[in-house]
């Protein structure tokens, strides 16, 4: 075993990524949680742990079986009789033939397996753990399984679980074989990590929220392995050359009031980055994202998405634009809402309804996972690409679904108060189905005009200026028996939707414009 000062080590510890628990003990073996994906579950000794939610299947189990809760027991209420009870009904349950039938029907064991080994070495380091031969064997086992090639995803579930591995040498003797443990989890990270972002330092999870998820974790680490008796000391000096690139890129694509924008699985977040001081530009050929804000009184952010480097939190939203102004967004994007892809709500946001793009009606329905699948090749040819001509800035948005089904979204504009957008489809029949869809704030006011259509909000209008449509539609929290159809944008993950206006544009052949003109009122 490795030596460690464990005071040290816990103070360190105190920093785990650990999404809100919401804990009370009603009784000696009985407590009431919530869990980080918001379930009410119970929480007691004596389980057998083959219990099976009902509701968000994959994110309740893994929170269920990660034994976070523990973590959280013993910092609340430091109840180590409940603590060591648990872990001796846990190990019975991890060894019985249950367990890998439940193990199997996780989609995110890697991220589960990540928890697990972090809370037993995390209670191990407390010193008021009785049953150390059951929390060993129960580390071995779950080292064993964290050591198979095939288990290891090149994303964030993939850092986290070789991270874990890490701790393991602490706690259980590897008799000498300790520093090839460590050696083939700094191998894994260094790659990971280096694969986590683009050549601009973009995370390539598609979500802004992932982006900052990924710093935080290895400033996480940083702080860890200068407690960590580890022999390789070049490592933390990568993860400071990585951390420098990657907030770099967060920084300039955040909103102008530093808050996160609602793309990929994430939602608009409080401000917690410094206000926007000055006018930037980002652009990543790579990922498929460009973005451009100021810095005027009244602030303005526009971006588009087309592309992506990964799949990994992947939306239907290859040719989407998102567009704010002065603190709220006008055009949107309708964010994330949970990982059950069996329900409606999360569909109805990360399928192309939830975006402002371009689309085929034939794949409106359509998971993520459908077009972009994990294990095969993905049906969707997409990207995005950006120049500047004199003081005119073009990006050229594409889509292309199953070699048949072709978008391409022209956008120019040389401020951000005018955008022209040309919409192209090119398909097998002139039958399908072609919507220009943007979705705006179900705040503001949207009325029909002989040109278009008007968008009203407190000190601006923006007029949408329409060519060549054969119909305009004015939607707003749309339900088709009973189900989130069209319209609908997240109001608090996990929870609930609410309305919002979902504009559709059915162009007369194949093609269609749309000028997008912002009017400022001044005092």
């Amino acid at each position: 075993m490795k030596s460690v000062d464990l005071i040290e080590y816990l103070s360190k510890r105190e920093n785990d990524y650990n999404p809100t628990w919401f804990i009370q003990k009603v009784a000696d073996t009985e407590y009431l949680s919530i869990t980080p994906n918001k379930i009410n579950l119970k929480l007691t000794s004596g389980d057998d742990y083959t219990y099976k939610p009902e509701s968000q299947y994959q994110s309740t189990m893994l929170w269920y079986h990660s034994l976070a809760w523990l973590k959280v027991i013993s910092k609340q209420y430091g109840d180590f009789e409940f603590i060591n009870n648990i872990i001796l009904d846990y190990h019975k349950f991890m060894f019985s033939s249950s367990y890998e039938e439940i193990m199997a029907t996780l989609t995110s064991r890697d991220h589960l397996v990540a928890e697990q080994i972090r809370s037993i070495t995390y209670l191990l380091a407390t010193g008021k753990v009785v049953h150390i031969k059951q929390c060993n064997e129960m580390l071995l086992n779950l080292t064993r399984w964290a050591q198979i090639e095939e288990n290891v995803k090149n994303n964030n579930h993939g850092m986290m679980l070789v991270a874990s591995l890490l701790h393991v040498p602490i706690f259980i003797d590897f008799e000498g074989k300790e520093d090839e443990l460590e050696s083939y989890a700094i191998e894994k990270l260094k790659y990971i990590i280096s694969g986590a972002f683009d050549s601009t330092g973009l995370c390539k999870e598609n979500s802004p929220i992932y982006h900052r998820f990924y710093i935080t974790y290895l400033k996480r680490l940083v702080a860890e392995f200068s407690v960590l008796p580890l022999n390789n000391k070049d490592f933390p000096l990568f993860l400071e050359e990585v951390l420098e690139k990657a907030e770099s890129a967060l920084q300039k694509t955040t909103l102008p009031d530093g808050s996160l924008p609602p793309f990929g699985d994430g939602n608009t977040t409080p401000k917690e980055y410094p206000p926007t001081r000055e006018r930037s530009v980002f652009y990543s050929e790579e990922s498929g994202f460009y973005c451009v804000k100021t810095a005027s009184e009244k602030k303005k952010y526009f971006s588009v998405k087309s592309g992506y480097s990964s799949i990994t939190h992947k939306h239907s939203d290859d040719t989407s634009i998102f567009y704010w102004y002065d603190g709220q967004p006008i055009i949107t994007d309708a964010g994330f809402f949970n990982y059950d892809w069996t329900d409606s709500r999360t569909v109805v946001v990360k399928s192309q309804r939830g975006h402002s793009g371009a689309f085929y009606r034939k794949f409106d329905s359509l998971y993520p996972a459908t077009l972009y699948p994990a294990k095969t090749p993905t049906r969707v040819k997409s990207g995005l690409n950006y120049r500047v001509d004199g003081n005119m800035n073009i990006l050229e948005a594409r889509s292309e679904i199953d070699n048949k089904y072709s978008i391409k979204r022209e956008i120019k504009f040389s401020h951000l108060g005018n955008f022209l957008v040309n919409d192209t489809f090119t398909s097998p029949s002139i039958s399908d189905e072609k919507v220009v869809r943007y979705l705006i704030n179900g705040d503001l006011d949207v009325k029909e005009t002989e040109e278009g259509l008007r968008i009203t909000g407190k000190g601006f209008a923006v007029r949408l200026i329409i060519k060549r449509a054969k119909s305009v539609s004015i939607e707003r929290g749309v339900e088709e028996d009973s189900v989130p159809a069209r319209g609908w944008v997240v109001d608090k993950q996990f929870y609930s939707l609410k309305p919002c206006w979902s504009i559709e544009l059915i162009p007369e052949t194949n093609n269609i414009l749309t000028n997008i003109v912002l009017e400022e009122k001044t005092q």
